[in-house]
């Protein structure tokens, strides 16, 4: 069947009031196309397009069993990516990135039906979560009804980009602690223990002297604090 509008309208439409029917169904067994729909509009009406699909209800405005390509800009209309600063608020630093991180344990594992249409031909050992386990430590990463197969049955789905910035958090908190090591072993190297810069102010200015003079004090300190612990 083939449909063309000169103007405004549809070149072809379609409408189901059968929820087990399709408005329209376009179906090809050979190398044609079942469906095929073209327009050189350039208006910035998002309803304007070579095939619309549209769905007021809980059902899909469009169902694709099969591989999908795009040949061109994909556009999702929920912003998926956006990070700009001026569409949040309330933003704090990640506190306890690190023990976040921990909670989650990686496993790995097989699919029991790799070649079903759940798991996009997926075979062998995967690497991965559980996602009830990671329901149990951050519920707003899971959506329980993500995935809903041909026979109706709900799967949950995982969503972990928010991963990255646990990541991101906890790599500085290694570093910090690294840092602070290095700096200590340093210190200790050199006869002056850290503990003598924690004890004085931070805005004095000392020359060569009064610097030697808090090492001498950090290594008194360090001394005595050794005497004691071996005592």
């Amino acid at each position: 069947m083939e449909g063309h509008a000169a103007s405004h309208g549809s070149g072809v439409y379609g409408a189901s009031g059968d929820s087990s029917r399709y408005g329209v169904h376009g179906s090809n067994t050979n190398e044609g196309i079942g469906v095929y729909g073209t327009t050189n509009s350039t208006s910035a009406d998002t309803t304007v397009a070579g095939v619309y699909g549209d769905n007021s209800s809980t059902g899909l405005a469009g169902y694709f069993n099969g591989p999908v390509k795009v040949n061109g800009v994909l556009t999702v209309n929920s912003c998926t990516g956006c990070s700009d600063a001026r569409l949040k608020h309330d933003i704090k630093p990640i506190m306890g990135a690190m023990d976040q991180l921990l909670q989650l344990e990686g496993v790995t594992f097989e699919w029991i039906d790799p070649k079903g249409t759940h798991h996009e031909q997926e075979t062998g050992t995967v690497t991965g979560f559980i996602a009830q386990d990671v329901e149990k430590i951050h519920p707003d990463w899971v959506n329980p009804e993500g995935y809903t197969a041909p026979d109706g049955t709900k799967y949950r789905t995982l969503d972990t980009r928010q991963i990255e910035a646990l990541e991101v958090e906890a790599i500085r908190q290694l570093k910090t602690k690294n840092d602070e090591l290095e700096a200590r072993l340093h210190y200790l190297e050199t006869g002056a223990h850290p503990i003598a810069a924690t004890m004085l102010p931070q805005n004095l200015n000392f020359n060569g002297a009064g610097w030697a003079a808090a090492g001498a004090l950090g290594m008194y300190i360090f001394a005595n604090r050794k005497k004691k612990a071996q005592a």
